[in-house]
């Protein structure tokens, strides 16, 4: 859900909210352990941008964005919150969790400058920071819908770094849907081109792209 309302001066901001389920939670930690680069040097890829349905983060060479809301109304604007807001969301544990067919007991609220956890409409936890006001790389429009096409392509590498990253991400939503292990789907996109096609992972709601390397 998206909405806006007032700041202390009048301004209006933008406000998102989503259920903080086991597996949202996870899934937003694992987006910023997978994507985000941790770059002072840039900060806005020491980031997690939020909207109304999904996290996205990217260090330039990988993506990541996990689906927190499904059903939620397409909506432009977007929040760019410091990865340090990201983690703080994973490590929250709820004393009631929602489920997502079921009433919205326990919410997370993320305005232009805050990052609140409520139960019954009770805030229990709260963390201001200062949004990034950079233009966030336009990375979502490079994740392509996953297909059963055969694709015929040559060797090509992951990095261990890469895949040391995914599994520790798939091992995060793994134990949120109380699961010894989530199989991670990997898939090489139909494009063509000079360079070497991005391939495409998946561990539930949370969808990944990797820059592989090629294999001479």
């Amino acid at each position: 859900q998206q909405q806006g309302r007032a700041n202390r001066s009048g301004a209006s901001l933008c406000t998102i909210t989503f259920v903080a389920t086991k597996d949202n939670l996870a899934g937003i930690s694992a987006v910023a352990l997978f994507a985000s680069a941790r770059d002072k040097i840039v900060p806005i890829l020491d980031t997690v941008k939020f909207t109304h349905t999904h996290a996205v983060a990217t260090d330039r060479y990988v993506v990541g964005r996990f689906e927190h809301t499904p059903d939620a109304e397409t909506l432009a604007e977007g929040i760019v919150a410091p990865r340090e807001i990201a983690e703080w969301i994973g490590k929250i544990k709820p004393t009631h969790h929602a489920t997502a067919t079921g009433p919205a007991t326990a919410i997370i609220t993320i305005t232009d400058d805050r990052a609140e956890y409520s139960e019954y409409g009770r805030v229990l936890e709260s963390r201001p920071f200062s949004q990034n006001t950079a233009n966030f790389p336009p990375v979502e429009r490079l994740l392509f819908e996953k297909s059963d096409e055969t694709i015929e392509t040559g060797p090509f590498a992951l990095t261990p770094k890469n895949l040391i990253k995914i599994v520790k991400a798939g091992a995060l939503i793994s134990a949120s849907l109380g699961k010894t292990e989530t199989p991670i789907r990997f898939q090489h996109s139909t494009q063509t081109g000079r360079f070497t096609a991005p391939i495409r992972g998946e561990i539930g709601r949370l969808v990944t792209l990797i820059q592989p390397n090629i294999i001479k």
